[in-house]
């Protein structure tokens, strides 16, 4: 078993919006180790300039018809030997794949938590569960980037 740690968010603009900070407070907490986040392709580019992550695997959702994707990925984990599993997405599907990594070399998972139903509180409960503390604030200054070529005017609001 490694030290890696695998974070998954599959997506959902909102949602990768409102795990920015835990995204910062796992990366605090593991600083040195290999971290990777598990999500979908739409999400890959802008997750790739995040700075917590060291690899954005995009391959996160393989439909359930794509037999092979489904256990390509599963074995992709299993080979990854990942230490920490930080299941931000807690769905049916990631119950799944906590399932199917069973077995010896099983890294420590953390994902639903019982209580709490927003999800931001959800995330908090997950990670204080796996020990990762809140390390506040979150610098966002990585999301600065060029806009103008979608010609905004110059004062604009954008609600997510």
């Amino acid at each position: 078993m490694s030290d890696a740690v695998l974070t998954i968010k599959l997506g959902a603009l909102g949602d990768m919006i409102q795990a920015l900070d835990a995204f910062h407070d796992i990366r605090a907490h593991h600083r040195g180790a290999r971290s990777v986040l598990l999500t979908t392709p739409p999400f890959a580019a802008f997750a790739a300039r995040m700075p917590w992550f060291d690899e954005i695997w995009s391959d996160g959702r393989p439909k359930a018809a794509h037999v092979g994707a489904f256990f390509g990925l599963i074995a992709r984990l299993r080979r990854a030997r990942f230490g920490r599993v930080y299941d931000l997405q807690c769905s049916d599907r990631t119950a799944l794949y906590r399932r199917l990594l069973a077995g010896p070399g099983r890294p420590r998972w953390f994902g639903v938590v019982p209580g709490p139903r927003h999800n931001s509180d959800i995330m908090r409960a997950l990670l204080a569960a796996g020990g990762v503390p809140e390390a506040r604030p979150t610098d966002l200054s990585w999301l600065d980037a060029d806009i103008s070529a979608f010609g905004l005017p110059p004062r604009f609001a954008m609600l997510v």
